[in-house]
């Protein structure tokens, strides 16, 4: 089986788009559906879980949980080009989840960090996942 991964990223006013396909491994446990496959140009792993409810993304070093109706901490290790290492919280909220059973998986986030309790958005992303 294969995946198309479409993702279109709005940064900074900017708006960057992804595409590619790549061979994908499904597993389905309960509720969740998971698919693990290597981005093709950095060669990086990626498991992406979801259910109806909640998305889980695992590539290489990052890893973000996304769930509906919640902001929820994500920890990222930033290694600095001094050669410091720090913990930075990101914060993650699901604005859109659509999953058409048969093949195509649909779902927008936003991410942000906190500043003085106020959101300082990083990004909004929309990705799109078919199947065949």
């Amino acid at each position: 089986m294969k995946i198309n991964f479409k993702s279109t990223i709005l940064q900074n006013g900017e708006t960057k788009e992804f595409d590619f396909t790549a061979p994908v491994d499904i597993d389905r446990y309960e509720d969740m559906d998971t698919f693990s496959f290597t981005e093709p140009t950095q060669n990086v792993a990626n498991r992406i879980e979801i259910s109806h409810k909640k998305i889980n993304i695992f590539a290489g070093p990052t890893t973000l949980f996304i769930e509906k109706d919640k902001n929820l901490a994500s920890p990222f290790i930033l290694n600095t080009p001094d050669g410091k290492v720090m913990e930075v919280n990101f914060y993650t909220r699901l604005l859109n989840l659509e999953i058409d059973p048969l093949n195509k998986y649909k779902f927008e986030y936003i991410l942000y960090r906190l500043n003085d309790y106020q959101e300082d958005v990083i990004g909004n992303f929309k990705i799109e996942l078919t199947i065949s």
